[in-house]
């Protein structure tokens, strides 16, 4: 954001035709995609894939319930990122991964509204 790499964003890449991949940036904003498949391998399916966006920053860490959903623990700290970003279908960002090759994007994402 704003010219500078955010560390504690969770990122998932969801493919219409195979498992999603998910991973969170480093304090240098780089991340590292892991198949949610079971296996754990590394990387994302090729094509087009829809991006969510999460900031964990306020909380520090993910927090999912037993069922699976998103469970706020920021204690009212705001995200640094605009919530757009935070439903993979009504994301505006989209992402092409090729396959064959190393693919490395760099992700620009809106403030927050304040």
């Amino acid at each position: 954001m704003d010219g500078k790499p955010m560390e504690l964003i969770h990122i998932e890449f969801w493919s219409s035709n195979g498992p999603r991949s998910y991973g969170k940036t480093d304090s240098e904003g780089k991340f590292e995609l892991k198949i949610d498949d079971g296996s754990q391998r590394k990387g994302a399916v090729p094509g087009e894939h829809k991006i969510c966006l999460r900031d964990t920053w306020p909380t520090k860490d993910d927090y999912l319930d037993e069922g699976g959903a998103w469970v706020d623990k920021s204690d009212g700290k705001r995200s640094r990122i605009d919530t757009k970003y935070y439903d993979a279908v009504k994301s505006p960002m989209t992402l092409n991964v090729e396959s064959g090759k190393k693919n490395v994007f760099e992700i620009k994402v809106d403030k927050a509204a304040n």
